[in-house]
């Protein structure tokens, strides 16, 4: 199983943590990042996921090995920024957006 972190618990961030669940993908969602964690601890809970409110977060915890994001697409760039820089990768150039 790989450790993943999922950056946004709305619907479409729901959405995945169930669909990868139920079809058997070779995830374990042990941390997630919401603006709102209040409005999904129960989700968290049952899923046994650990909240937090930043992508800061996600980037210290040494134990993931995969984010997936279920944010607005206008974030995306600066966040696979930040994950690739975290993961120590410093060649972005054939990157495409």
């Amino acid at each position: 199983m790989i450790n993943t972190a999922i950056v946004g618990l709305g619907w479409w961030g729901k959405t995945l943590v169930k669909a990868a669940h139920d079809f058997g993908a070779p995830l374990r969602f042990v941390r997630g990042v919401t603006l709102e964690p209040n409005s999904v601890r129960d989700f968290a809970a049952e899923h046994q996921i650990a909240l937090g409110t930043s992508l800061d977060e996600v980037l210290a915890d040494t134990t993931i090995q995969a984010v997936l994001l279920a944010t607005p697409h206008t974030k995306h760039r600066a966040q696979v920024e930040a994950i690739a820089a975290a993961a120590g990768v410093t060649d972005t150039s054939q990157a495409r957006f």
